[in-house]
């Protein structure tokens, strides 16, 4: 356990919940490589190290202290008094036993035999305990002080136990949906997918879908690791042939997974449903890595991003049930209906005085701040705007400071508490990113950027091409940060090439991803100013050299594409073949992979506005032609199981339309 190895036999009262023990057990940390990291922030159990004798290890324990309720043991048979009084001053139990004796005290007290290995449906079950946790009404978990879910933080399952949330037409369609597994003729083993854009309720809706499949006697459990699914475990623990569900909270990761889940629980004839969310921006990444006869109805379906009648109607039923109608508290009905409908529901809520969370300005609730506090917003604000979750770990190394630092600062009275919120795990912004704008403006952009880049760099000690593979999450945290259409989105007049230039020693050694981010960049800004597209194909061929993937050689196509369409006939022609070659070579790597091809059909347009202003010779002009509606034939085909790949195809198709017949 990182109940890792302080008297006598320790009572079963001084011992803390085992769920925080086992969490520790199997959180993997290295020892003692990330004992700084988690020290403070997850119990342990220290076996016979001299911590007297390790100044480093002991100023960790003699100056941290623990945001965790359970207690850290010191087990050593020999603890002087002088040693032991010390020991208590640093909120650790010392234990005088040796370490054998010290686990057949805790086998007798917790009924965990640790001399023994697990039963095969023990190992099983904390195996799939890394990954997900149950959802159980009569167990929701912890809640953050001042965590106020209808004020604009997050939705936590204690929330929707709580019914503090409206039904809207699409939760209730998906409730529906649900009721059909295993029945219908839908296999028990589907997924269920839902896409929509930021704030339209996504995360609340699925774990109100999570209730209703704990309703219809589902085992449901929410996906909270960061790393690939253990399929194998999963597979073993289904084979009892009870139900489970599994909730995906951003499931285009992982479609991969889920793919391969759902065909061998078929195969295998097991119940595991799978249900996921995910911004609608992603629908193309995720069609064609999930087998269309693997989702319910062939369709990922999509929220719809402005309240109905009815959603307008549920929601101020439930906020004068939670008394939180705010502003509209002296309205009548229609009146209440009409603030809401056809409007976005984060835009509706942000204007009722009794939302917090929305009502406030925040620009005046960070007046004060200092430019430390300021710092710690920032890192979580740009990680809610980018819609990736942010470890107090992760955050403790972005800072360079202490993980259970963060804890306390962020707890009881203190200032940062108004905005932030922890639940020991995981950072948290109370008003989602709205603070963002107002970080950046009070520290000055120059000033922000400066310090996105210091904590880059402080963080990518811990990474390499591994994390990549693994989707772990401080790799999808850094994909996230160092992503150009992030970073442009915040900082929109900023010059990035500097700072790209900070990363590059930290990251240009191996990151694909960040060569791919470097190019996006110079092929954006090659549009002004086309001497920069050839460091865009320098920056592409060096991540296609780093990592030979279908995104990397996607990048490199499209920057191609870039230089075609702004070259003559024959460097047209040539940057055109090779792009497509590039495109090809994805293709054959990851022939499920929508995003290759939509990326052709979206910037080949270019190339044929080009061949509109110079005067072309012989077949090119029909060869592209020929390639963007065979490949754009192909697409739609695909695409028609998702509603928000289907528009794009649309758009994409009237714009080749009109590009042709301005050529006429």
């Amino acid at each position: 356990m990182r109940h890792h190895l302080l008297a006598q036999a320790p009572t079963l009262k001084e011992l803390g919940p085992l769920s925080e023990y086992a969490d520790a057990a199997v959180a993997g940390a290295a020892w003692p490589a990330n004992f700084r990291d988690n020290y403070g922030i997850a119990p342990f159990v220290i076996v016979g190290a001299r911590i007297r004798d390790e100044p480093d290890i002991e100023a960790v324990v003699a100056r941290r202290k623990p945001a965790h309720p359970a207690p850290t043991f010191y087990v050593n048979r020999s603890i002087s008094e002088t040693a032991a009084d010390d020991f208590r001053s640093w909120n650790v139990i010392p234990v005088r036993m040796t370490g054998e004796e010290f686990i057949a005290a805790w086998a007798e007290l917790t009924g965990m035999d640790l001399t023994t290995p697990p039963a095969a449906r023990e190992e099983v079950g904390l195996r799939v305990g890394r990954q997900f946790v149950e959802l159980r009404t009569d167990r929701v978990g912890k809640v953050p002080q001042k965590h106020d879910f209808i004020g604009g933080d997050e939705p936590l399952w204690a929330d929707i136990v709580a019914r503090r949330f409206a039904e809207l037409d699409w939760i209730r369609e998906a409730s529906d949906t649900v009721k059909r597994l295993g029945s219908a003729g839908v296999p028990s083993s589907s997924a269920v997918v839902y896409t929509g854009e930021r704030l339209s309720g996504r995360t609340t809706g699925l774990l109100a879908i999570g209730r209703k499949l704990r309703e219809l006697s589902w085992r449901t459990f929410l996906f909270t690791a960061d790393q690939r699914l253990d399929v194998e475990a999963l597979l073993t623990y289904a084979a009892d042939q009870r139900p489970i569900a599994l909730l995906f909270d951003g499931i285009t990761d992982f479609a991969d997974d889920v793919n391969d889940l759902i065909g061998r629980a078929r195969n295998a004839d097991l119940k595991i449903a799978c249900v996921g969310v995910d911004h609608a921006g992603r629908s193309a990444g995720l069609l064609g890595r999930i087998e269309t006869n693997y989702l319910v109805d062939r369709t990922v379906r999509t929220i719809n991003r402005r309240l109905t009648s009815t959603d307008a109607s549920r929601l101020v039923d439930t906020l004068n049930r939670l008394t939180r109608l705010g502003t509209l508290e002296d309205q009548d009905d229609r009146a209440r209906r009409g603030h809401f409908r056809n409007n976005e529901i984060f835009d509706a809520m942000a204007q009722l005085e009794n939302a917090p969370g929305f009502g406030r300005r925040v620009e005046d609730e960070i007046r004060d701040f200092s430019d430390d506090e300021l710092c710690y917003l920032l890192f979580a604000s740009y990680a809610a705007r980018v819609g990736t979750r942010l470890h107090v770990i992760d955050a403790a190394r972005l800072l360079n400071t202490q993980s259970e630092a963060i804890i306390r600062r962020v707890s009881g009275a203190n200032r940062l508490a108004s905005v932030l919120s922890t639940d020991g795990d995981w950072l948290r912004t109370r008003q989602r990113w709205l603070a963002l704008p107002y970080c950046v403006k009070r520290l000055g952009e120059d000033q922000s950027l400066e310090t996105l880049a210091q904590g880059m760099v402080r963080i990518a000690k811990g990474l390499g091409r591994q994390s990549q593979l693994e989707r772990n999450a401080r790799g999808l945290l850094v994909g996230s940060f160092m992503k150009y259409k992030n970073l442009r989105g915040v900082f929109s007049n900023a010059d990035l090439e500097p700072w790209y230039d900070r990363l590059s020693g930290s990251f240009g050694s191996w990151s694909a991803r960040f060569w791919e981010q470097r190019a996006i960049m110079s092929r954006h800004d090659g549009e002004l100013r086309p001497e920069l597209l050839s460091r865009a194909e320098s920056y592409a061929r060096r991540a296609v050299t780093l990592v030979r993937d279908s995104y990397s050689l996607t990048t490199l196509g499209v920057v191609l594409l870039a230089k075609a369409a702004r070259s003559d006939e024959a460097a047209l022609s040539t940057y055109y073949d090779e792009a497509m070659d590039q495109f090809e070579a994805a293709h054959e790597l990851e022939t499920s992979n929508l995003i290759t091809w939509m990326a052709y059909l979206r910037h080949s347009l270019s190339v044929l506005e080009r061949l509109m202003i110079i005067e072309t010779t012989g077949d090119l002009h029909e060869r592209i032609v020929d390639d963007w509606l065979r490949i754009y034939g192909q697409v739609s085909a695909v695409a028609a199981s998702s509603d928000a790949t289907r528009s794009d195809l649309r758009t994409l198709r009237r714009k080749f339309d009109a590009t042709e017949t301005g050529r006429m």
